[in-house]
């Protein structure tokens, strides 16, 4: 025979009710208490916030989508050259508004260089290349040709690709 719930004595219902409301706000209070203010996610307006912002830096230009980008970019030094290919585009004439910014252009010209190393890391890299010497010569080689032949900025460059999970 299945178990049959006994009646309640008259008003404990309403005294567990009771009880569990307590209970329930005594728990909120301390759980307010522990942990600590925290800011609105939202500021100004209806905007949201960008969930990619922590992992994105302001300096440089949209180019670095992913951290061995940009720890290429960071390393590299300002006045480094792009690297040549024969798909640059040039341009005929100046922006109407007047020369251009040269911070500007050296970042691009940094943006461009981070991007042909990735590329050139990401087609000659082969499985498990960290510790073999053949396949880490291959990609050594591979950053010196992005880089135009600088030996000093491509064992630099190179221990930095080196050290990025990405590749």
């Amino acid at each position: 025979m299945p178990y049959a719930a006994a009646p309640l004595p008259a008003g404990t219902r309403e005294r567990m009710t009771r009880l569990e409301g307590f209970l329930a706000r005594r728990r909120d209070r301390a759980a307010a208490r522990a942990r600590p203010a925290r800011l609105p996610l939202v500021t100004g307006g209806d905007r949201r916030p960008d969930p990619g912002a922590s992992r994105r830096r302001t300096t440089g230009s949209a180019g670095h989508d992913t951290a061995a980008r940009r720890a290429l970019f960071d390393n590299l030094p300002p006045g480094v050259a792009p690297p040549p290919s024969g798909a640059e585009r040039t341009r005929e004439r100046p922006p109407p508004w007047g020369e251009e910014d040269p911070d500007a252009a050296a970042g691009d010209a940094r943006t461009a260089a981070a991007r042909a190393i990735d590329e050139a890391v990401r087609r000659v890299r082969k499985a498990d290349w960290r510790g073999n010497r053949i396949k880490e010569r291959e990609v050594r080689n591979a950053v010196r040709r992005a880089l135009g032949g600088d030996d000093a900025l491509t064992e630099t460059i190179f221990e930095i690709v080196k050290a990025q999970h990405e590749y």
